[in-house]
């Protein structure tokens, strides 16, 4: 299963990975394998977590981008 989330503002990259969490947690199906997770920061620069296999909690995610 594929699935698009985009939030922009202050909490973003929280509110993202709150939601796939549901998501993953209420869904069944193909779900809770591989996760990506782009982020723009106040400067445009783009950041990128990915893995294969455990979904987005397995991302890692520079504490730094948080509160993005």
């Amino acid at each position: 299963m594929t699935v698009g989330i985009a939030a922009s503002g202050p909490g973003a990259v929280a509110s993202v990975l709150r939601s796939v969490t549901a998501l993953e947690t209420l869904a069944s199906g193909a779900i809770g394998g591989f996760a990506v997770l782009a982020i723009m920061d106040a400067s445009g620069d783009i950041h990128y977590a990915c893995t294969q296999e455990g979904g987005c909690r397995a991302l890692e995610v520079d504490s730094s981008l948080h509160d993005v």
